[in-house]
């Protein structure tokens, strides 16, 4: 099984306002996934989340890394997307392939509050369909407004480069 960590990042010069000299990096997480990948075997360090959570010394953490491995691309997944976002938009994406068995310490990490901005990949009427529910998931200190689709995000993106 391949698994990788995927991200974009917006050119610098498309921002305008705070943090011109950084990207906007949006990280591609898998959201939703029907059947959850089978952490026990992807994870090196499972035996000790498996025992913390048994101990309720930290009863969500076996949950949340759970949530994180399913947010890691597979193979098929990861090639959908480039696809996605190479025609559909011309965004170059970058992938990390993940060495497995995963040291926790290397899943996705973010804290929800710290998103500003989650971005829909396919919108209605879209012809590009993906079989996961993919997402970008925006750093929040780019003052960017809430968007929802790619679209609306680099137009957003210029928007604020107008003024």
């Amino acid at each position: 099984m391949n698994l990788y960590k995927a991200y974009s990042l917006i050119p610098s010069s498309r921002l305008t306002g705070d943090h011109e000299e950084d990207d906007i990096r949006i990280e591609w997480i898998v959201y939703f996934r029907d059947e959850p990948l089978p952490v026990h075997k992807i994870l090196a360090d499972y035996p000790q989340a498996l025992e913390m959570h048994e101990e309720q010394s930290a009863p969500q953490y076996l949950r949340w890394i759970q949530s994180r491995v399913n947010n890691l691309l597979q193979e098929e997944e990861k090639e959908e997307l480039e696809r996605y976002l190479t025609e559909k938009y011309g965004m170059p994406v970058y992938f990390e392939k993940m060495i497995l068995p995963i040291d926790v310490k290397k899943l996705p990490w973010f804290r929800e509050r710290y998103i500003n901005s989650m971005v829909m990949l396919h919108e209605r009427g879209d012809p590009f369909i993906l079989n996961t529910c993919v997402v970008g998931m925006v750093s929040p200190f780019k003052n960017l407004n809430a968007v929802n689709t790619v679209t609306e995000f680099l137009q957003e993106i210029d928007r604020q480069n107008e003024v």
